[in-house]
């Protein structure tokens, strides 16, 4: 096998190699947005608000969220509603910082 034989088979196993990972696997912050929809499913939020055509509105719509509030002011919220607004009607969610930052990637991601 010639030098250059040799070295494009080898930048095609290091190629190869390098592409290979979990089929259908995503990428990092699309596996958080995937995750905040998932509970914001699972927990019900739609109960009380509306997203697109989907929900219950009581409160208010979170159709458009991400560019009205920023990920951190989402954040926050969800960690303390009544900290933003005194009389907010939402209750206070026993939520993980996991969960948080989870509905905070999908809500923010609402354009």
């Amino acid at each position: 096998m010639t030098r250059r034989a040799l070295a494009l088979w080898v930048a095609a196993l290091g190629v190869g190699l390098l592409g290979t990972g979990a089929a259908g696997e995503l990428p990092a912050p699309a596996r958080g947005i995937e995750a905040g929809r998932r509970l914001f499913m699972e927990s019900g939020c739609h109960g009380c608000h509306t997203l697109g055509a989907m929900g219950t509105p009581i409160g208010p719509s979170l159709t458009g969220l991400g560019a009205r509030w920023s990920r951190d002011e989402i954040e926050r919220w969800l960690r303390d509603p009544s900290a933003r607004r005194p009389r907010a009607h939402m209750p206070r969610l026993e939520l993980s910082e996991d969960q948080v930052q989870a509905l905070g990637a999908y809500l923010s991601s609402l354009r």
